[in-house]
């Protein structure tokens, strides 16, 4: 099974390593799409003190190196949803994201149907918290 993962990777975290897991727990290779700087910019409202994507890049591929999975992934940038892996490849079968983000792989899956290739598999990972609330890169960059 192909499976695809995508976000902004900043400050890699506890979530972002579950997400991970999992993708590479049901896939058999995994297509990791990092954001780049100008989605970011769109959709951050914190953008600035994002790190910038070759640094984001490069934690990704570290992390991965370092469980035994870089071998097993492609990473890609992301421009946008509409022309991510996950909305332009018919050979990727799930999708795997986190609560807050399943509205996205709705939104790919509804420009999958569009363009004539089947939807993906969306599994969802449990919310990882840290002190009572939900672990995030937003909170890292806040501080907390």
């Amino acid at each position: 099974m192909k499976v695809v993962v995508g976000g902004t990777f900043d400050r890699l975290h506890k979530g972002h390593e579950t997400l991970f897991a999992k993708a590479f727990e049901i896939g058999d290779s995994v297509v990791v799409g990092v954001t780049s700087d100008a989605f970011v910019k769109r959709t951050k409202e914190d953008w600035i003190r994002v790190q910038p994507v070759w640094e984001r890049l490069e934690g990704v591929k570290k992390f991965l190196a370092g469980r035994g999975w870089l071998n097993r992934a492609e990473i890609a940038v992301i421009e946008d949803n509409a022309s991510s892996p996950a909305a332009e490849r018919p050979d990727l079968d799930a999708i795997v994201v986190s609560p807050d983000t399943v509205a996205g792989a709705k939104e790919v899956n509804a420009l999958r149907i569009k363009k004539g290739m089947r939807p993906l598999a969306i599994s969802i990972i449990p919310r990882i918290g840290a002190g009572g609330k939900p672990v995030s890169s937003t909170e890292i960059r806040k501080g907390g």
